[in-house]
């Protein structure tokens, strides 16, 4: 159900940034904390000059400070929260891509089922 499927990826997302926050002793309200968030997933898509460079990084920490949490705070936890959503999960992903380029390589080997 894609629906659910992004639900599930939004609330996880929040929560990772909540976790951030909260790692430099901010408590933010949770409507603060996804007006903030769904704001700068807003930003993210409008096609600006370079877009995909930090576009969300600067407009989460915006945001963030927009709905009161001071800018130097928003900052660095606007950066440990892509470290934890878009930096650390690559190590698994390179891994699994080796993975799949061996079964790429293995597939045609493989005999196939005849349908009757």
């Amino acid at each position: 159900h894609p629906p659910f499927g992004f639900a599930l990826f939004w609330a996880g997302d929040i929560i990772t940034l909540y976790a951030a926050l909260r790692a430099f002793d901010i408590h933010p309200a949770v409507p603060a904390l996804v007006l903030a968030y769904s704001t700068a997933y807003v930003v993210t898509m409008l096609p600006l000059p370079a877009g995909g460079s930090g576009g969300i990084e600067a407009g989460l920490a915006f945001s963030l400070n927009a709905v009161g949490i001071p800018l130097a705070q928003a900052l660095v936890a606007t950066l440990v929260y892509r470290f934890f959503t878009l930096w650390l999960p690559i190590l698994p992903a390179a891994l699994a891509a080796a993975r799949v380029r061996d079964l790429d390589r293995e597939l045609p080997r493989i005999p196939r089922a005849s349908i009757s």
